[in-house]
């Protein structure tokens, strides 16, 4: 959905070369309507004729360890409730376990559950694995990101201190890498790291890559987050990141370089 999405604004651009930006799962998105595009209709191709540049924002596109292990915990829970239930099936009627069976089924059954599963396995790592496995990427076209890595004695917000611990203890393989409370800074980049391919390689070539920041995964987000801001996140200034480091470091890059071209100044 929300790559038809994109697709349907970059249909509207206008302008002879343009380019986009992602932020977290927003960067899979960009990426998912980019593939459907190169690997269409000559038509659907030619949209894509003025894409000049990617800028992603703490992606989220090469998965999360939230999503992945999130899915096995829903099992677990539905498992455990199995179990717990299953004593009680001696002492109610059948009628009434066919009524509360059914409602279950509704529930299990509705746009949110349904929506809510589907979001675990798209930002899983079996979900990102077919976009880069299937996917075509348009080459030349540079990569640039922007990552950081929380201090949760500097810079963590109190919101995200149970996602950011969870994250610490929940690890694929004997490291604990550093993160953002919500991507792992390894995976932030703009190139696959779960496979590689003639695909991968397209998009680890078009990577230029970036340092870390010290900063955390909402730090583009303000008015977005206030209903969840503390007395301690204004003591520490959690969320007064600059924001045109979000955007203009790239934007100016691409211009130095001639991806991007300058507007034309008016004549005096």
């Amino acid at each position: 959905f929300n790559a038809t999405k994109v697709v349907e604004a970059i249909e509207k651009v206008a302008t002879e070369k343009w380019g986009y930006i992602g932020y977290s799962q927003g960067c899979a998105n960009s990426l998912k309507a980019e593939s459907v595009l190169w690997g269409g209709t000559p038509r659907q191709q030619e949209l894509l004729k003025g894409l000049t540049t990617r800028n992603f924002l703490y992606s989220a596109a090469n998965a999360t360890v939230h999503a992945t292990l999130g899915q096995s915990k829903v099992n677990q829970i539905i498992q455990d409730a199995e179990t717990f239930l299953k004593h009680y099936q001696a002492f109610f009627s059948e009628t009434l376990i066919s009524a509360a069976l059914q409602n279950v089924g509704v529930a299990a059954a509705s746009n949110q559950t349904v929506a809510g599963l589907a979001g675990f396995e798209s930002m899983a790592h079996d979900g990102a694995i077919p976009l880069f496995r299937d996917g075509l990427h348009k080459d030349g076209v540079p990569s640039c990101m922007l990552r950081g890595v929380v201090e949760p004695e500097v810079n963590l917000p109190e919101a995200l201190t149970l996602l950011a611990s969870v994250l610490t203890k929940q690890k694929l393989g004997d490291d604990a890498p550093e993160h953002d409370t919500q991507v792992h800074t390894a995976d932030a980049c703009g190139h696959p790291v779960w496979i590689s391919n003639p695909n991968s390689e397209t998009l680890a070539r078009c990577d230029l890559g970036s340092k870390v920041l010290r900063t955390h995964h909402w730090a583009p987000l303000v008015h977005e987050v206030e209903f969840l801001t503390t007395a301690r996140d204004q003591e520490w200034a959690v969320y007064d990141v600059p924001k045109d480091i979000h955007v203009f470091p790239w934007l100016d890059t691409m211009a130095r370089f001639g991806f991007v071209p300058r507007k034309a100044r008016p004549a005096e």
